[in-house]
């Protein structure tokens, strides 16, 4: 049965400033969500905020919250982001708060990456008109994961740069009107990492197209999804959590 609306107990959403520009807009930890079949539909409040299943059709058996370790995606059938049929979850950034298409956009997501045939990813994106997302990809030569980004479906990266650890680990991904970067945090350690950035393994800018008059995805009206990508194969990979931050430019 699909869940609907379920709010974890006892946790209050608060907006916290990290030195003189940085503020955490939120964040939002899986593993207490309560276990549910999200493939035909479904959401979840947590930390004020709700996450929609989107999608989910895509997955034979295995979608939604375990009740332990996260949101679970096990993907059996065709969907991308560029085709706006991948299953995962999605929520308005406008529930994060006033945003501006000139800030920067900062979300951490703790994940696992349990298999995947080539190509299969899971992504942090931006979706208006337009998107562009980041994450990790599977290869299955030389049979490992490795970062990956993509803005259309004739632009994507494949840089070949192993993640340093997929099981547990944290990626940060670092949105702006123009595109996003990716950084690779390592292994889970107990709590998100206090700084941002590092050494970049991966960017990709946003599709120009032809004639196109403003930049998108814009900030102020996108919506943030976290989805998975299969072209062949399973993806199996599992969300654990996510934290949201803003810096004012």
């Amino acid at each position: 049965m699909a869940l609907q609306g379920t709010r974890l107990q006892g946790i209050g959403r608060t907006v916290d400033e990290v030195g003189e520009q940085q503020e955490i807009l939120g964040t939002f930890d899986f593993t207490g969500v309560g276990a549910a079949d999200w493939r035909g539909g479904g959401s979840a409040a947590v930390n004020g905020v709700t996450f929609t299943a989107i999608n989910g059709n895509k997955c034979s058996s295995t979608f939604g919250p375990d009740g332990s370790t996260g949101i679970r995606i096990v993907q059996t059938q065709n969907g991308t982001i560029e085709a706006g049929n991948a299953p995962g979850i999605e929520t308005a950034l406008s529930n994060f708060g006033t945003l501006e298409n000139d800030d920067e956009l900062c979300v951490d997501i703790r994940l696992t990456g349990s298999s995947a045939g080539d190509f299969g990813r899971l992504v942090v994106a931006l979706v208006d008109t337009d998107y562009v997302a980041a994450g990790v990809m599977y290869r299955s030569s030389p049979g490992q994961w490795e970062v990956g980004s993509v803005s259309a479906s004739t632009q994507y990266t494949d840089p070949s740069i192993a993640l340093t650890d997929s099981s547990d680990c944290v990626i940060q991904v670092v949105f702006t009107a123009s595109g996003a970067v990716l950084f690779d945090r390592g292994s889970w350690s107990g709590s998100f990492p206090s700084d941002v950035g590092g050494t970049v393994v991966d960017a990709v800018g946003t599709e120009a197209g032809s004639g196109r008059t403003n930049f998108k995805p814009r900030l102020a009206s996108a919506t943030l999804r976290v989805v998975s990508y299969r072209t062949a194969g399973t993806t199996d990979v599992t969300i654990h959590a996510i934290r949201v931050r803003r810096r004012k430019k």
